[in-house]
């Protein structure tokens, strides 16, 4: 058995000496080692590694971006593993990755494990409202939401959509209103639809509650990405009991997600001055 107190170079003298030399098989060198004789891996005695390995997964663009300029060389190269419809896009970087070199003849095959990973995270705003998109809230419930949410809302000028202001002050009145009996929707010239209601056992109009056909919502899609401006159409129903159901359906999110995803491809590809490839390292 071979002293593991060994330094590297008497190792290595003692395996070439059992095993009656080194060989070759092609350009595969290898050793014949005695039965009963164990090998142990002495990199870690070294001072450093002798060359870069390990895999790296980075949370953003910007990181991913960086590390690949950090460690890159000629032969690096990206691989993308995308599909743009679901916005599902996944970046590993190669940084030694084979080269084809200048002949034919010469091999400049390399490790390639030496590799940086990116999957870009959704934000907790974009999930919050993709989960909630066509889901059924009580008036309370609903008032609640877009209070909570109101960071999210805009309304960029010369558009239709409601201020922000708008929206909390139509909240409000969601939940002062909850107590009452609607009992009829008229849709207004400016596209807006107003809920006229009653207190409980009496027949007479008390108020009227003015809905919004629309509202405009701006989120990103990926941590530290690009936001982008989503159509929320309001929904609402009066149920047989006078109180009110809302939900909202956002239009076309999926386009926002694939926009997202072609521009953090277009980033990478800027930035790093790296091939990127469609596929799978």
């Amino acid at each position: 058995m071979i002293d593991q107190q060994y330094n590297v170079a008497e190792t290595l003298a003692a395996i070439l000496s059992a095993g009656k030399g080194a060989h070759t098989i092609g350009d595969t060198p290898f050793v014949v080692v005695p039965e009963n004789y164990r090998l142990e891996e002495l990199g870690h005695l070294l001072p450093q590694p002798t060359r870069k390995t390990g895999l790296t997964s980075l949370h953003d663009a910007d990181s991913f971006i960086a590390y690949v300029n950090d460690h890159k060389a000629t032969e690096s190269r990206i691989y993308a593993d995308a599909d743009f419809e679901s916005g599902r896009i996944k970046f590993v970087a190669v940084l030694n990755e084979h080269s084809p070199g200048a002949e034919a003849d010469i091999n400049y095959a390399a490790w390639r494990d030496h590799r940086a990973a990116f999957i870009p995270r959704q934000t907790p705003e974009w999930k919050a409202w993709l989960g909630k998109n066509r889901t059924k809230f009580s008036q309370q419930e609903f008032g609640e939401f877009l209070e909570y949410h109101l960071p999210e809302i805009v309304a960029p000028d010369g558009t239709r959509y409601p201020q922000p202001a708008k929206l909390l002050e139509f909240a409000l009145n969601l939940e002062e209103t909850k107590k009452v009996k609607f009992r009829s929707g008229q849709r207004l010239q400016n596209g807006a639809v107003q809920l006229e209601y009653v207190e409980e056992g009496d027949d007479a109009t008390k108020g009227k509650l003015e809905a919004f056909e629309s509202f405009a919502i701006g989120i990103a899609p990926f941590f530290n990405g690009s936001a982008y401006q989503i159509e929320a159409k309001l929904r609402y129903r009066i149920t047989n009991e006078g109180g009110l159901t809302f939900w909202y359906e956002l239009q076309r999110p999926e386009k926002a997600l694939e926009d997202a995803a072609r521009d953090l491809l277009e980033q990478v590809q800027n930035k790093t001055s790296v091939p990127v490839l469609f596929g799978e390292a």
